[in-house]
């Protein structure tokens, strides 16, 4: 018996192992990242990249005897599986920890420090001046 490709069966890891390994990567910021049990820990995301970096070396070691384009295309998406999996583990485990510390927000009822925020149209308003009104300030996390 021979390898897969040898006997007329398709190298279906070759392809499949790249696109679950984007999926993973891409899920979590599109999907993942609404719900604090897989945002704060991305364990299905990382599962998602496990199993695509598994079935690219998988493709790769079935394509690699046969060589040509096949190999090259394995290389290549072995390649795409391990780096976009190596970006979402180096950005949740390494980047999110320089985001500031809890300690540092406001409490509750705290004064607000002397500030100049732009308002809706872009003209800067000074905090100071709206002392005894009623002010909403809304904030955006910028990551996105």
């Amino acid at each position: 018996m021979g390898d897969a490709e040898s006997e007329g069966r398709t190298n279906h890891a070759l392809w499949l192992g790249p696109l679950v390994a984007v999926f993973g990567f891409l899920s979590y910021y599109t999907i993942f990242f609404w719900w604090p049990i897989t945002r704060d820990f991305p364990w299905v995301n990382l599962i998602l990249l496990a199993i695509g970096v598994t079935l690219s070396i998988t493709g790769l070691r079935r394509a690699w005897p046969r060589g040509g384009w096949r190999a090259l295309a394995g290389a290549v998406g072995t390649l795409v599986s391990v780096t976009v999996s190596g970006a979402l583990v180096f950005y949740v485990f390494s980047l999110s920890y320089g985001l500031p510390d809890e300690a540092l927000a406001l409490g509750v009822g705290e004064a607000i420090p002397v500030v100049s925020l732009s308002d809706d149209t872009g003209i800067p308003v000074q905090l100071a001046a709206a002392a005894g009104e009623r002010v909403i300030l809304v904030f955006y996390r910028g990551h996105w």
